[in-house]
C-alpha cells in the first residue's frame, strides 16, 4: 500500500512512499514516475530501479563530463577521441597510429591509456594544432610489449595541454 502526498492543486502529481516496507520513495509529474529514490539511498532519473548512486536514462546535459568508466578506443590507423563522451580511455595499439580528438574538448581534464599490442614497436602520430607539450615537444613512447603510456590532457576550450607518464 502507497501513500500520497498530493503536491498539487490539479492531483496531477505528487510524493509516493511505498509502505510496504521496501523504502521506495518516487516523485512524479503527472502520473509518470519522475524521480526514485529506492532504500539503498540510490537515485533514479528516468527510471524506478537504479543500480548506482545516480542513474540517469534518457539524454542529459552537463558543462563537464566525468565518467569512472574507462571508454575504450577503437584502434585503427587513426584513433579518434571523442571527449564529449567521456574523459577516461584506453586503446591497445595495433600497428603505428595517429592520433585525433573529434573536436577541441570542453573545458576539462582527460586521460588516455595506450597500451602496447604483444608484438611492441607502435608509435603515435601527435595532433600538432592547439596542442602544447609539457616540455615544449612530444615524448617517445614506450614501446616495449605490453607496456604503458598514460596521457594527461588539460583543454581549456581551446587549446590542450598534454603530458605523458610512460613505461607502466
Amino acid at each position: 500500500m502507497a501513500s500520497t502526498i498530493n503536491a498539487s492543486n490539479s492531483g496531477g502529481g505528487g510524493i509516493v512512499q511505498t509502505g510496504d516496507g521496501s523504502g521506495v520513495l518516487q516523485l512524479q509529474t503527472g502520473s509518470a514516475n519522475a524521480v526514485t529514490i529506492n532504500a539503498s539511498q540510490q537515485v533514479g532519473i528516468g527510471t524506478t530501479s537504479p543500480s548506482t548512486p545516480l542513474q540517469v536514462n534518457g539524454t542529459t546535459t552537463s558543462n563537464t563530463y566525468v565518467s569512472p568508466v574507462v571508454s575504450t578506443l577503437t584502434d585503427g590507423a587513426t584513433i579518434t577521441c571523442n571527449t564529449a563522451i567521456s574523459n577516461h580511455f584506453k586503446v591497445t595499439l595495433g600497428g603505428n597510429r595517429t592520433f585525433a580528438l573529434s573536436a577541441t574538448p570542453s573545458i576539462g581534464t582527460y586521460i588516455v591509456y595506450f597500451i602496447q599490442d604483444a608484438t611492441g614497436s607502435r608509435t603515435i602520430t601527435w595532433p600538432s594544432s592547439n596542442w602544447k607539450w609539457a616540455g615544449g615537444s612530444a615524448p617517445v613512447m614506450t614501446t616495449t610489449a605490453n607496456k604503458i603510456d598514460v596521457l594527461m590532457m588539460v583543454s581549456d576550450g581551446t587549446t590542450v595541454y598534454a603530458s605523458m607518464s610512460l613505461n607502466y
